[in-house]
């Protein structure tokens, strides 16, 4: 009785230990949604892409800064000499003055401003497409490190069963079941597979590399993610997927608020020949002993200021058709950006049916490579097939399991690819 108690306690300390290790390593492995949050914090284009933001919230600061008042103030110290008849006198001013500049009616500052606020808002709408090249780049790299390791996985259990089949081989030898070729053919194949072995990990560890860059961690940080995930996108119709891309690309919307800010800059550009009216008001005192306010002179001033450029040379004329010619090419671009867009959904859109029809002939290859070798194991083991008939079957079956990788894997990508090209996220954020 004790040694069963002892038995069922230690069963249960085991089955304890194993749970612990699995939630232990879950927890120490990258999930896609997790590696793409380090990318955003350590991704050199998006440190840029943040700078740049910064940039144009700075401008638009800027141009609202214009129809502002300019206080201003200043203290002066002034030591001079007068001669009079030869007599040399010398003399202190102490002065400090408060000033206000407050532009009353200009045409471009309205239209400045409003080109600011949309270059604010192309900028970000430039950040988030950023973004979503970013999640794009550490999807495909996140997949590429999990299909190496998965060709490992392959490669290695090909190798077993290669070595088990070669000793198989060389005891049936022992008896005369086979031959001096077979053993030989046998190791040929184990040979291969294991130069296999040599060009996959190689590929492994490039992959890894790779999703690092992405990340932005160094290279030779360990690599340890997620092996269970799929993205959950479940495509829609060709025409729908079109429209969805042209409701929500961030880099239609960017050229749209760029194409309306170069509007605006014509008529900022226009109305450098505007009249601008102004107002400039002045309050100092001065005294001769020190900065203070008591016993000193005192004045106040206030100017009203009028200005008309009303001609330059044709420079303004200039300036207006070369805002127009840019923006005539930036209406360009934009169709010429549309255009690419509905190619690009189409080709991702293309490529997802052509991944699942892929995917289901690979599975029905797979069954049938497992009973093929299944059968000539059967009949080499009661001398009705030949080594050779089982060594291809071995590669059939290694074959096809790197075809049915690649058929998920790429299924897995296509569907990144076009969350990314009609402008959705991969993962919730």
């Amino acid at each position: 009785m004790r040694i069963r108690y002892f038995i069922n306690f230690f069963c249960l300390l085991i089955i304890l230990f194993i749970n612990i290790s699995i939630i232990y390593g879950q927890e120490n492995r990258l999930t896609l949604e997790q590696s793409i949050k380090i990318a955003y914090q350590n991704n050199q284009d998006i440190i840029i892409a943040k700078e740049q933001l910064k940039t144009s919230e700075a401008q638009k600061q800027q141009a609202i800064a214009t129809a502002l008042p300019s206080l201003t103030l200043a203290n002066s110290y002034t030591n001079y000499f007068s001669n009079i008849n030869g007599n040399e006198d010398p003399q202190r001013l102490y002065k400090t003055e408060f000033s206000l500049d407050q532009i009353l009616w200009s045409a471009h500052v309205i239209p400045a401003i409003s080109a600011a606020d949309l270059l604010l808002q192309k900028s970000k709408y430039d950040f988030q497409r950023k973004k979503q090249d970013i999640e794009l780049s550490v999807t495909k790299a996140f997949f590429g490190v999990l299909k190496a390791k998965r060709f490992l996985g392959i490669v290695l259990q090909s190798i077993d069963l290669a070595k088990e089949h070669l000793r198989q081989v060389m005891l049936m030898e022992e008896i005369g079941m086979a031959t001096e070729t077979d053993v030989l053919q046998t190791k040929l194949t184990l040979s291969k597979l294991n130069r296999d072995l040599i060009n996959v990990k190689s590929s492994l560890k490039l992959a890894e590399d790779a999703f690092n860059y992405a990340i932005g961690l160094p290279l030779d940080t360990p690599v340890k993610i997620d092996s269970n995930y799929t993205i959950a996108m479940t495509p829609g119709s060709l025409d729908q997927v079109l429209a969805d891309a042209q409701e929500n690309r961030y880099d239609i919307k960017a050229m749209q608020k760029t194409i309306k800010m170069l509007e605006a800059n014509i008529h900022v550009v226009g109305t450098s020949q505007w009249p601008s009216l102004g107002i400039n008001a002045t309050y100092d005192w001065s005294n001769s002993d020190n900065f203070s306010y008591e016993e000193s002179d005192q004045n106040w001033q206030w100017t009203l200021g009028f200005s008309w450029t009303f001609f330059d040379g044709l420079a303004t004329l200039g300036k207006i058709k070369e805002a127009e010619s840019t923006l005539e090419q930036t209406e360009s671009q934009y169709s010429q950006l549309i255009d690419g867009i509905l190619i690009e959904v189409r080709e991702s859109w293309q490529k997802i049916q052509t991944a699942v029809q892929t995917l289901e002939i690979t599975t029905t290859e797979l069954d049938l490579a497992k009973k093929n070798l299944e059968a000539n194991q059967l009949k080499y083991r009661y001398g009705a097939g030949s080594n050779l008939d089982l060594l291809d079957a071995q590669t059939k079956i290694l074959s096809t399991r790197n075809s049915m990788a690649n058929s998920e894997y790429d299924y897995e990508i296509a569907k990144a690819e076009l969350c990314h090209a009609i402008g959705v996220n991969i993962v919730n954020e």
